[in-house]
């Protein structure tokens, strides 16, 4: 008798949901346990207009196997549609990879699409700005676990006007993510095997500067610490980024946020007066390896030469034209004094100074053990994810002119992300060429 019921009750399941663009079903046996179980069990059909008020009809015959602590969720400390503490459900949208590395060993990164799964869920419940990061959770083997991600601006998405036209009110909520697939990242598998439509648990957004800024500060434009206090709208001069591989998804926040900027200035006619610009340096293995080139080729052309890119490959295509190999004191240098929008004082040396390439040097297991300076801020660093393969100069010693870098812009920045060795190695550099510590940001 029980197993007939399991059977009705699957037949029924698949007859409602069946033919639906967005239905997934799954039809499998259970043990002669499990379907006793499944007979006892109430099968109900929740609104989501009024999902929150719904009371479950509970048979007479079946209350003894129900326990209303399933319905009702634990009373929560702060609100739940303003604290960022809280899960809430979302959605996956599209899933697109954003890399060409398929036939290599590297990870390839995927990018994810996300909307909350209630139109009348307050999350996030506020605008993203550059150093939130969310938190995704999952269960793994009975476990919770837990990594943090960059959340991008779906308005800066390629499928932004599709999605708009098709529900304007959902867009302003949507967002995305890039995730690099790891082979023993425990998320990046879990979110591997996600499809379109599948539902993940998120919650924030937080902010880097939440580890800098007294406790009864809110968080604004003039405590945030990636943008420019000085500067009402948070906008730097000249911001140099400097990353390797995935550490490009901070940078792509503050590329968002300087082009919302800028096309403001454009629709008030207002062009003369918006005087940032913005270079990136972008550290990769090789051609394949980079990050959703397509998107960094629409933000090119947004910009309109307000952004330049500048890529750097340790195993570049026989006919690149770009810059090669690992950077060094000289093409940093060089970088810099090229982009720098006021005049430079170059001060070089009577003889060639050969200074120990100490990337090979290194023993640490983190960037702590090399003795972090006072403007690395920690970002929340996932413990499965591995070191990338992207670095700077491997020669055992670095040939340099000693160039040095003085008088620094005012209302500019120099901020760097990437792995451990990267961001070392890239200090060195920096404090060689001169560049002072208040103009140095380190994204760890």
């Amino acid at each position: 008798m029980s197993e007939t019921l399991a059977n009705f009750i699957d037949v029924s399941n698949i007859n409602k949901t069946l033919g639906r663009k967005s239905s997934r079903v799954s039809v499998h046996g259970h043990s002669r346990f499990a379907t006793e179980k499944l007979a006892t069990m109430v099968v109900a059909i929740l609104s989501d207009e009024n999902e929150k008020s719904f009371t479950p009809f509970i048979p007479q015959q079946y209350r003894q196997h129900y326990s209303s602590s399933y319905y009702q969720p634990p009373p929560q400390v702060d609100p739940p549609n303003l604290s960022p503490s809280i899960f809430h459900r979302c959605i996956i949208t599209n899933i697109e990879i954003v890399t060409n590395n398929f036939l290599t060993d590297s990870p390839i990164v995927k990018k994810f699409n996300l909307r909350p799964i209630h139109k009348n869920d307050n999350f996030p419940y506020r605008k993203f700005i550059p150093g939130d990061y969310i938190e995704i959770m999952c269960d793994i083997d009975n476990q919770k676990i837990i990594r943090h991600y960059c959340p991008l601006l779906h308005e800066f998405s390629d499928e932004y006007q599709e999605d708009k036209n098709i529900n304007e009110n959902k867009v302003d909520r949507m967002f995305w993510i890039l995730v690099k697939i790891y082979k023993d990242g425990f998320m990046s598998k879990y979110l591997d095997k996600q499809l379109k439509n599948f539902e993940i648990s998120v919650r924030g957004p937080f902010n880097l500067s939440d580890n800098v800024i007294p406790n009864n500060q809110p968080l604004s434009i003039s405590n945030c610490i990636l943008l420019n206090p000085n500067n009402p709208n948070g906008c730097w001069d000249n911001l140099f980024m400097i990353c390797g591989g995935s550490g490009i998804t901070p940078m792509l926040q503050l590329i968002h946020y300087h082009l919302k900027e800028f096309e403001n200035k454009l629709q008030q006619h207002q062009y003369s007066t918006t005087s940032f610009k913005l270079h990136l340096l972008f550290a990769n293995d090789s051609f394949d390896d980079i990050i959703y080139p397509r998107h960094l080729d629409s933000m090119l052309k947004k910009f309109k030469g307000n952004l330049n890119i500048t890529h750097i490959l340790v195993n570049s295509p026989p006919d690149w034209n770009g810059l090669k190999g690992y950077i060094d004191d000289i093409i940093l240098f060089d970088w810099l004094s090229v982009n720098i929008n006021s005049d430079i004082t170059v001060a070089k040396p009577t003889q060639i100074i050969y200074y120990p390439q100490q990337q090979q040097q290194l023993t640490g297991s983190s960037f702590d053990d090399y003795n972090t300076p006072k403007s690395a801020i920690i970002m929340p660093y996932s413990s499965g994810q591995q070191q990338q393969h992207y670095s700077t100069s491997q020669d055992p010693l670095i040939e340099s002119s000693s160039t040095i870098i003085k008088d620094f812009p005012n209302n500019s920045k120099i901020i760097v992300c990437g792995n451990n060795k990267f961001m070392f190695s890239i200090q060195n550099i920096c404090n060689r060429i001169g560049i002072k510590e208040k103009d140095l940001l380190f994204l760890v």
